[in-house]
């Protein structure tokens, strides 16, 4: 196979999204709209006839070529309706080290890597009833959710108080979240709520939010793209009540649960207490000396 890199100006949209939906890993993270958001001027990795492709969400500072781990991007990888083979895999590798000084990647789970560091992903597949998606939660979940709470659960679109509340209370623990990430995902998330592909959930009490999830579905998979919660809010054990909404209103449904992670500890013991599935992936860490 004979992969090639490209340019972002030789990118066509519209053949790159059909070729994308024809995959059978595809995932919200490699669409066109979702990257030229989040990663302007990306790149790719083809194959001739574009039976595989691959995106590369790169930057540049001085001469120096590198591709960074993007807020909000979780997956990407090598996308393909056709098995990916180990030699697929390799031969678009040593692309990327032959023409990138410095590279912080995710690959997509179909993508096995040799010698790399494998992460965490917890997903809940809702295609049952709410009492048997409820009977495979934790006790101490069971527990809080039959407690009397005085949570109100709502959904709603307004991403603009969720992105807010995200950034207000995490910019500070972590250092990419700038002013012009906030934007840039204010600005996919005003193209996705237009294409009904976004919905957030808000615990509420006494008409004070203490916690709010934003989330993306595309392909019956949710995304939980950035969830908040006030240190009210995690006294009440608000985001138990969310999560347990949003999967009481899907149960029954073709629908994926995409927790997103985490590789902390703390946060992935939270997900593992849904009951959920780890479908790991691989990272590629790598600098040219």
């Amino acid at each position: 196979m004979q992969l090639q890199l490209i340019n972002h100006n030789k990118i066509d949209y519209q053949k790159w999204d059909a070729t994308l939906a024809n995959c059978t890993n595809k995932n919200i993270y490699a669409t066109s709209t979702y990257l030229n958001c989040l990663a302007p001027n990306w790149k790719a990795i083809v194959s001739p006839n574009w039976e595989f492709i691959m995106p590369l969400p790169c930057k540049r500072k001085f001469f120096i070529h590198y591709i960074p781990t993007i807020p909000f991007i979780q997956q990407l990888g090598i996308f393909s309706k056709l098995p990916i083979t180990q030699s697929i895999v390799k031969e678009a590798i040593s692309i990327l080290k032959n023409n990138f000084f410095i590279i912080d990647y995710n690959f997509n789970a179909s993508n096995f890597l040799e010698s790399a560091n494998q992460c965490n992903n917890f997903i809940k597949n809702l295609n049952h009833n709410y009492e048997a998606l409820f009977a495979t939660y934790s006790n101490d979940i069971k527990k809080d959710l039959t407690k009397k709470s005085e949570l109100i659960i709502t959904k709603n679109n307004d991403f603009n108080y969720a992105v807010d509340l995200f950034f207000e209370l995490y910019k500070n623990r972590l250092p990419n979240l700038t002013n012009t990430v906030k934007q840039q995902l204010l600005n996919l998330c005003t193209i996705l709520h237009h294409q009904q592909k976004l919905f957030c959930y808000q615990a509420i009490q006494q008409n004070e939010t203490v916690a709010i999830a934003l989330f993306f579905i595309e392909n019956n998979r949710i995304y939980n793209i950035a969830s908040s919660i006030t240190i009210k809010g995690k006294k009440l054990s608000a985001n138990h009540f969310i999560y347990n909404q949003l999967i009481k209103d899907f149960a029954n449904t073709n629908t994926i649960l995409d927790f997103e992670g985490s590789d902390i500890e703390g946060i992935a013991n939270f997900y593992k207490q849904f009951g959920c599935d780890n479908q790991t992936y691989y990272h590629l860490q790598y600098k040219k000396l």
